[in-house]
């Protein structure tokens, strides 16, 4: 485009070079000579509109069609050279004014007092005895004929100028409507006009993407009635909204048309005289928007039915104030209604020696970045009746505000439950360690507690001892004073050696039968025969009969000592066996005694 454009410029100039050449030829018609082929003329003024126009390439080209024009019908001579480059030089200063003059008038007078230099150049020249008189009258007349070209050139280049004007812009307001037409094509809504005739309202303009997208077009529009555009069913409604609109009401309207929901906003277009001649309509889909409020809708309802039908009591609270709540909220609190949870404050429901944990639980749950936290804490109903709860605590929007929903489970009964089990538990752990009939430990809770002193004493290379004691001739008492008789001497007797247990990591144990056993852990063999004189001299204390008894007239028992230092390859069970090879000592002996073995 630019190539053709400086084509179709360059084809003016050299056309408008030819006019100019042409009239100076006319004008060369019309010479005064004034000397010996010394002519002169008003070519000047061709060579300046020339330049005027067209620039140095027109200058240029009617300077040569005049110079040829004055050698063919003058002759070659000096006369005819010198006028030729007279008017090269005249072409050329007028062209170069022409460039750098800009307003019209001063654009022509100059290109005037330029032009004569080279004519008064020329006349010194070649009639030097008569230039000052040819060059004042020259002067005098050249001045008089650009005085009468710009009178009439102005006149045309004005005319010319107002039509290239109006022109342009008639262009502009073409380009604009243009540019309005297709920005009202291409919107993502639709705009559209209409006028009422003979009581019909019909379309007078109709476009916009929302118009394709609804399945018509312009064609099908323009021109045409509501009800022979709409749908019949549609019909008595926008004929509704449009005689409000003719009444001079400006209506805004939903509407939906082939699976679309749009927006409408008409306005009416009144004349001087006030009277609606129009209407003006632009419309909008908010087919995605009523989805999303509708999407959004259901998601509320959902969330609210949620909140309804959870067995927890929900709570939702706004600095530190309940904004809303479920039923199960307010029965859990202790009132009929969950209306009146509103406005009360959270934290006056959580006893004070808990407010401070919850407080903070609340504040961080606000500060983080969503999280949910679990807590277990007290409530009160407002009746002052204390209860567990456990709650679950996250940071929600409500009403365009941070708030915190709570989910609260009341878990009193659990914490009986939990504190019951415990207790049972507790019981059981005792049944499963205990002597069921003597109180004292049972063999299962000796094994446990002796692997566990053996590793120690493994690691710590120190000495473990262990006694083991029977009582002399039990079964001889069982059967002189009965199984009754019997327990009460076992619970007695093991009491009496439970005694002797006196550090913490000593222990006492029913080994079986009328078997006891006692661990001493960081004993070496002497300490563990001073604990089991103690023990001997403890059972005679008790001073209980036993007159079928051969080692004497109450009860005593035989002890065996064993003691050595674990190692990694030994098993415990050996120093149990070394244990019942003393105690078997002690009963070869005669009973009532202490025997020690060694490894």
């Amino acid at each position: 485009m630019r190539k053709f454009a400086d084509d179709l410029r360059r084809w003016n100039r050299g056309i408008i070079g030819l006019c100019a050449g042409s009239i100076g030829i006319l004008l060369m018609t019309f010479t005064v000579q004034v000397g010996e082929h010394v002519i002169v003329d008003a070519r000047q003024i061709a060579v300046m509109m020339g330049a005027f126009f067209g620039g140095l390439p027109a200058a240029l080209i009617s300077v040569f069609m005049i110079a040829a024009f004055r050698i063919l019908k003058f002759g070659v001579n000096e006369p005819a050279i010198v006028a030729s480059m007279s008017a090269f030089v005249m072409a050329v200063l007028s062209a170069w004014v022409g460039k750098y003059v800009v307003r019209f008038h001063w654009k022509w007078m100059a290109m005037t007092a330029v032009s004569l230099i080279p004519v008064a150049i020329s006349f010194s020249i070649l009639v030097p005895h008569r230039a000052e008189m040819l060059i004042f009258v020259y002067t005098s007349f050249i001045i008089a004929c650009s005085l009468y070209c710009i009178f009439v050139l102005g006149m045309q280049y004005r005319a010319i100028e107002a039509q290239r004007s109006k022109e342009r812009a008639e262009l502009e307001v073409s380009a604009v409507k243009q540019e309005l037409a297709e920005t009202i094509r291409l919107q993502q809504g639709l705009t559209f006009k209409m006028k009422k005739v003979n009581d019909k309202f019909i379309y007078t303009m109709a476009d916009g993407q929302l118009l394709y997208q609804l399945g018509l077009s312009p064609e099908r529009c323009v021109g045409k009635t509501v009800e022979e555009v709409m749908p019949a069913s549609m019909v008595s409604y926008i004929n509704g909204i449009y005689e409000r609109v003719w009444a001079g009401e400006t209506v805004e309207y939903e509407s939906g048309f082939n699976g679309f929901t749009y927006l409408n906003w008409i306005n009416p277009v009144r004349n001087s005289e006030g009277k609606v001649i129009e209407a003006i309509a632009s419309g909008a889909d908010i087919t995605a928007r009523k989805k999303a409020e509708k999407k959004l809708s259901d998601s509320e309802l959902r969330h609210r039915r949620l909140v309804a039908l959870s067995p927890n009591a929900i709570l939702v609270a706004i600095d530190g104030k309940i904004a809303m709540g479920n039923q199960q909220a307010a029965y859990l609190i202790g009132i009929e209604n969950e209306a009146d949870l509103a406005d009360r404050s959270l934290f006056s429901l959580v006893p004070e020696e808990y407010r401070t944990s919850f407080v903070q639980a609340v504040q961080e749950v606000k500060s983080e970045n969503d999280p949910i936290i679990h807590v277990e804490s007290k409530f009160m109903k407002f009746d002052g009746t204390v209860m567990d709860v456990e709650v679950s605590i996250a940071a929600v929007p409500y009403n365009d505000k941070l708030g915190v929903m709570l989910s609260i489970r009341n878990v009193t009964e659990r914490k009986l439950a939990e504190l019951r089990l415990q207790e049972a538990n507790q019981m059981l752990s005792r049944m499963a360690t205990k002597d069921g009939l003597t109180g004292i430990s049972n063999r299962r809770h000796f094994d446990e507690m002796l692997d566990t002193e053996w590793k120690r004493a493994i690691r710590e290379s120190s000495a473990i001892t262990i006694v083991m004691c029977d009582i002399d001739h039990f079964k001889a008492y069982n059967d002189t004073y009965g199984h009754l008789g019997g327990d009460e001497c076992l619970k007695k007797v093991a009491s009496a050696i439970d005694a002797a247990a006196t550090r913490p990591g000593d222990m006492a144990a029913r080994y079986g039968g009328e078997e006891f056993i006692l661990l001493l852990p960081d004993t070496d063999l002497n300490g563990g025969q001073e604990v089991a004189s103690r023990l001997r001299e403890a059972v005679l204390s008790l001073r209980l009969p036993h007159e079928k008894s051969q080692a004497g007239e109450i009860v005593t028992i035989s002890a065996g000592v064993a003691s050595l230092v674990p190692q990694a390859d030994f098993e415990p069970k050996m120093l149990i066996d070394l244990a019942d090879k003393a105690l078997y000592q002690a009963k070869l002996n005669g009973r009532n005694r202490v025997a020690a073995t060694v490894s």
